[in-house]
């Protein structure tokens, strides 16, 4: 379907020629009746002359002097209706179709208003702004974006037939304006504005003025706003509230340090957005179009979308109602009128009906958004938050996916609990590789008590009649800072994968080695960072060797493969454990991986070196990564593994910011403690000296002499992982109601 009218042209064929090339429905031609009108318009005076025909024809006539009859004007065909008609010229035309304007908008103004560029994004509401401000001579240039066809229940608000049903919106759109305007020129985007295209939909091919938005989708309206408040566009949105209307007017135009939405919905992005619960979007969409502006009859449907509504209620009244007050607010903006900005209402109530303001009537309407507020989670509710928190929290790394963790709620607290039994009990030892989890959990737990909008504070131990109380967590107080890393969390996993040894950047090295700094903590935490090639074969040959230890060992042995998932089936069931597809195994390997787990074939194969040729391998795989990094902690108390934890979780957000893979590679720190503990009960002296002597090694490629290494994880550039381990639902346990 063609988008523009065709223009018909003298130079190339007579205008009898353009007429039987075509198929055409109708001709209207009221070009007389038109240049008549003109002389009354130029000449109101001669409104109540007696000889008014007289006048209008002999100005016809020398209208038409220095043109054959058919050339007077322009002819233009609308192929989607397959009219032929006669306009005037240009300027004639726009003189004509505005002459009804004058005094209440002055020539200057009105040829201001002509020459703007507006775009439209949204073309249901945005319809009737788009037709109101073209029937104002507001804009010759338009650019209409909606990649939605008209649907039945459109038509309710959407000036059109049945017979556009299907037909795509914007295109619908341009085609009524360019009916009553042929000169407009109108950029269609029937794919709607996207992160492609937006840079195109504000600047090309000339710079947008204005922005009237008002599409349905709540990530886009904020990617919209954010390229406009870098272009200083202002913006402005109708949303129909039952009869009513609600207006947004936000001026980046004329303070670029505007917030999105004039600071209603927060410090919203585009690109955290995607990371918001669904509890969370009923309330972002109540801030945006006015939490104490919906009026009792939208709060109730509202609540119907999804039971006995499929969509939300829109009125033909309130779509037109908003048409108008876009073209208002448009109109005052491009004349550099005064105008409020911010949030306004259009309530037809409020003037129509004369009970409006009983006190019965205001007392009811209260108490009416008072409980739709409660409804969708818009009154401080703690413990919801908290419950959230928690859910959104858990995706933090543990020993063989063990999470070796529950959860206490109480009204405006989290009480953090380990789980002494769920993880190793040889590396394990007195429960630093759990305590290194908590600490993971007790970062994203703060990341998110952040983003919900409050600072958190986190008690360590706080009660020593409970040693598996691990931590508290309380909401402290409302605060407007935020964390990047928080919108990580999710996108977190293992990356076992090969790494192609590619350096990291100096950049990268600082942003790692930072994490420490932004945590606050004292002196003697630090992430040491090992890049020479030398050097990370040496600290990946140390990391392999306890591996030959732990595959020579019934005990570590059996430990190791009871954790394995070895099914996809019991991995989405059970939810914990180490799930074999997250070795990047390839398929003979995953047969010599069962074999493996048998003692009795691995002792028999341990004799022909086994164990020794997979501590190679390993070491062969972790060599290749950018850097091998090692979490140092002053003390190996149960509160320095914590903090070991919450570095360790901070850097691995970190990593994921910045596109790197990073893979635990920990046991002989743990397998060290162990051994020059309580050792001999689990490995014999051979092995005792093997780890103690790795573990001194790693010491000194660490360059470190009186700390302790908390951690050691290898960092680079691979692949996404093939597989990621599932999470168990959190296990919280109430202890106090809201």
């Amino acid at each position: 379907m063609d988008k523009k009218p065709i223009i018909y042209d003298p130079k190339t064929e007579t205008l009898e020629s353009f007429k039987q090339s075509r198929h055409i429905s109708e001709i209207v031609d009221q070009y007389r009746e038109m240049v008549y009108e003109l002389y009354s318009v130029r000449f109101p005076e001669s409104r109540l002359d007696p000889e008014i025909k007289t006048k209008q024809q002999q100005f016809y006539s020398e209208h038409l002097e220095n043109a054959l009859s058919e050339l007077a004007g322009v002819w233009f065909y609308f192929p989607w209706n397959q009219k032929l008609v006669h306009y005037l010229k240009e300027d004639l035309h726009q003189e004509l179709r505005t002459a009804r304007n004058k005094n209440i908008v002055t020539k200057a103004e009105q040829e201001k208003l002509y020459d703007s560029t507006i775009g439209i994004a949204g073309l249901s509401v945005g319809s009737h702004a788009a037709l109101t401000l073209a029937l104002s001579g507001i804009g010759k240039r338009m650019k209409l974006a909606d990649p939605d066809n008209i649907s039945g229940s459109n038509l309710n608000r959407v000036r059109k037939g049945f017979g556009t049903v299907g037909k795509n919106k914007a295109l619908l759109t341009a085609q009524d304006i360019y009916e009553i305007n042929p000169y407009m020129e109108i950029e269609i985007f029937e794919e709607g504005v996207n992160i492609e295209n937006i840079n195109r939909f504000f600047n090309d091919p000339t710079k947008l003025d204005l922005l009237v938005e008002e599409v349905d989708d709540l990530r886009l309206k904020i990617l919209l706003r954010e390229q406009a408040k870098k272009e200083n566009a202002p913006v402005v949105m109708a949303t129909d509230n039952g009869d009513n209307v609600i207006v947004d007017i936000e001026r980046y135009d004329l303070n670029s340090g505007t917030k999105l939405f004039n600071g209603l919905a927060g410090d919203i992005n585009y690109h955290d957005f995607k990371n918001l619960s669904q509890r969370e979007l009923p309330k972002l969409s109540t801030l945006i179009a006015g939490k104490d502006l919906v009026v009792p009859k939208m709060q109730d449907s509202l609540l119907e979308v999804g039971k006995t509504l499929y969509s939300w209620p829109q009125l033909g009244l309130a779509a037109t109602l908003s048409g108008v007050a876009v073209a208002y607010v448009a109109k005052k903006i491009l004349l550099n009128e005064r105008i409020r900005d911010g949030k306004l209402e259009i309530n037809l109530d409020s003037i129509f009906d004369p009970e409006y303001n009983f006190p019965d009537k205001i007392k009811y309407r209260q108490q009416k958004i008072q409980n739709f507020h409660k409804q969708i989670g818009m009154v401080d509710d703690l413990f919801g938050l908290l419950q959230e928190i928690i859910h959104n929290s858990v995706n933090a790394p543990s020993g063989d996916n063990t999470q070796p963790w529950r959860f206490e709620l109480g009204k405006n607290f989290i009480n953090l609990y380990n789980f002494p039994d769920r993880d190793n009990p040889v590396l394990n030892y007195e429960q630093s590789g759990s305590y290194i989890a908590h600490g993971c959990l007790l970062e994203n737990l703060r990341l998110n008590c952040l983003y919900g909008g409050y600072e958190p504070e986190i008690k360590l131990f706080p009660d020593i009649k409970q040693p598996n109380l691990v931590a508290t967590v309380s909401l402290k107080e409302k605060t407007e800072t935020r964390d990047e890393l928080q919108s990580y969390i999710k996108d977190r996993h293992t990356n076992r994968r090969p790494y192609n040894n590619q350096p990291l950047t100096e950049k990268q090295k600082t942003e790692i080695k930072n994490c420490v700094l932004e945590l606050g903590l004292e002196d003697g935490y630090q992430v040491k960072i090992v890049a020479d090639e030398k050097e990370v074969y040496q600290l990946a040959k140390t990391a392999a060797s306890v591996e030959e230890v732990i595959l020579e060992n019934k005990t570590t042995h059996r430990l190791f493969f009871d954790d394995i998932v070895w099914t996809k089936r019991k991995e989405s069931k059970v939810k914990s454990g180490l799930y074999l597809a997250t070795m990047e195994f390839a398929v003979p390997q995953k047969v010599f991986f069962w074999l493996a787990s048998h003692w009795p074939i691995m002792k028999l194969m341990n004799r022909f070196g086994l164990s020794r040729f997979i501590a190679r391998e390993d070491t062969k795989l972790y060599a290749k990564s950018s850097a091998i990094c090692g979490v140092v902690i002053p003390r190996t108390t149960p509160e320095s593994y914590i903090n070991a934890g919450r570095i360790l979780q901070r850097v691995w957000l970190k990593t994921v910011k910045l596109g790197l893979a990073l893979h635990p590679v920990s046991a002989l720190p743990f397998a060290a403690r162990r051994a020059q503990g309580s050792g001999s009960e689990v490995f014999n002296s051979l092995h005792r000296e093997k780890i103690t002597k790795n573990y001194g090694e790693q010491l000194s490629l660490f360059k470190i002499t009186t700390e302790f290494v908390g951690m050691v994880f290898r960092v680079g550039f691979a692949q996404p992982p093939s597989a990621v381990c599932s999470k168990k639902e959190a296990q919280i346990k109430i202890i106090s109601e809201k």
